[in-house]
């Protein structure tokens, strides 16, 4: 037992780190992990996902102890730090080479391809969430007061 605590941002220790990403292979599809990605980051800030995604979490991986969800949340917030916030997050451009790079060798060679697929797609829209640019607007000009970006059927950052 024991476990100290979460270890927040540091972008996320070796190996084992990683592990509870292997559970991810219960998915019944892809959408089940696109769906915890999108609720990783919308929660990034918080130690853990809330009951109600955790519980839904739970069922949809069949997963047999009450903190799993919380080590798969972790894992997958880990990985969003690394390539959103960290200080040396990798630009767009080199996203699929760097996103390999944070699984260990040995890992899951197939979840390794989704995974790093799914950030691929998600992550400069996430990066325009977090820079505010969401609606992708043309260039320079200014803070020009702000009218609210509309877009992205309901979705929100």
């Amino acid at each position: 037992g024991g476990g100290g605590g979460g270890q927040r941002g540091g972008g996320g220790g070796g190996a084992d780190s990683r592990q509870p990403l292997l559970l991810l292979l219960r998915a019944s599809n892809e959408s089940v992990i696109e769906k915890l990605f999108d609720d990783c980051f919308a929660h990034r800030g918080e130690r853990s996902l809330p009951k109600s995604k955790a519980a839904t979490l739970h069922a949809e991986l069949k997963l047999e102890r009450a903190d799993q969800p919380r080590e798969v949340y972790q894992a997958v917030c880990s990985l969003l730090y690394a390539l959103l916030e960290a200080a040396d997050a990798p630009p767009n451009l080199f996203l699929k080479r760097e996103a390999g790079k944070l699984f260990p060798d040995g890992f899951h060679e197939d979840l390794k391809e989704l995974l790093v697929e799914l950030l691929v797609r998600k992550v400069p829209r996430w990066r325009d969430c977090l820079n505010g640019t969401l609606d992708g607007g043309g260039g320079g000009g200014g803070g020009g007061g702000g009218g609210g970006g509309g877009g992205g059927a309901g979705r929100r950052c």
